[in-house]
């Protein structure tokens, strides 16, 4: 298993920008580097269909300031079925009257086949 790491701000609308991220182990396990991460305009696409509806909506409750952790099937670049283990966190503003940006953690599983297991922390 692999890990990988993100962060992403968040404006006054509500609209996320990525910050950072780390990148060997996402492109040595998916096949996506960070330019190829830059170019694609619809993030939610990498997910498997099923997962893309779930996955918009729990970004949403991170914005809303929940702790959110959950399982996706995701599409790699030469097109096997990856599961990701991702762990989202809100940063609040010093008022805490909104989400300013969010981390997250992401544990790959290096067969295209295997489910994670349930992960912790």
């Amino acid at each position: 298993m692999s890990d990988y790491a993100f962060g992403y701000t968040v404006d006054k609308q509500g609209n996320i920008q990525r910050e950072w991220a780390t990148g060997a182990s996402l492109q040595t396990l998916t096949g996506y580097d960070r330019d190829d991460l830059a170019r694609i305009t619809n993030p939610y696409s990498l997910y498997q269909p099923a997962d893309q509806v779930r996955a918009q909506s729990e970004i949403q409750a991170v914005l809303r300031g929940q702790t959110i952790s959950s399982e996706y099937e995701i599409i790699s670049k030469n097109g096997e079925k990856r599961w990701l283990y991702i762990r989202r966190l809100p940063i609040w503003n010093q008022d805490r009257t909104r989400v300013v940006r969010f981390y997250g953690r992401r544990r790959i599983s290096p067969s295209a086949n295997a489910r994670p297991p349930n992960c912790s922390s």
